[in-house]
């Protein structure tokens, strides 16, 4: 297979089960059933992200919506050097604000997280794993049969 063309495929393919997984659950918004230790993954998986999709940006403000963040998750939000998160209610879009980033998708469970993230009009799929007590992007998998 040409590698350009691989490289393509894998993220379509997680966008495709993300967004079949979005169908199947309906509202994905926070719950209250939170645990410490969830609230805690999704704080340094946020972390992660953001630090890789806007590496290299610098003094700029990053919006971000508060749909699908949990309230405990923005206390004590993750800081980053040279950018500014600045959180957006649901339906506050403005001429300044723009179209905020979502998390459209944030599912821990065990040692794995799948997160779906984006602003209105695109969004990627992400994998996540826990090694060694940290958290790290995680290569997709794909089973043959």
């Amino acid at each position: 297979m040409n590698p350009r063309l691989s490289r393509f495929i894998l993220p379509v393919i997680t966008l495709i089960v993300l967004s079949l997984n979005i169908a199947g659950q309906g509202d994905s918004h926070p719950t209250a059933t939170d645990t410490p230790e969830v609230t805690k993954a999704k704080r340094q998986i946020v972390k992660l992200l953001l630090k890789d999709i806007f590496r290299g940006k610098s003094g700029e403000n990053i919006y971000l919506s508060t749909k699908n963040l949990p309230p405990k998750l923005m206390e004590n939000f993750p800081k980053f050097k040279n950018l500014t998160a600045r959180f957006v209610a649901e339906g506050g879009e403005t001429e300044t604000t723009g179209c905020p980033f979502e998390f459209r998708i944030f599912q821990v469970s065990g040692r794995k997280a799948s997160v779906l993230f984006g602003d209105c009009r695109n969004g990627l799929g992400y994998n996540f794993e826990k090694v060694g007590g940290k958290w790290r992007f995680a290569p997709l998998e794909i089973e043959n049969d």
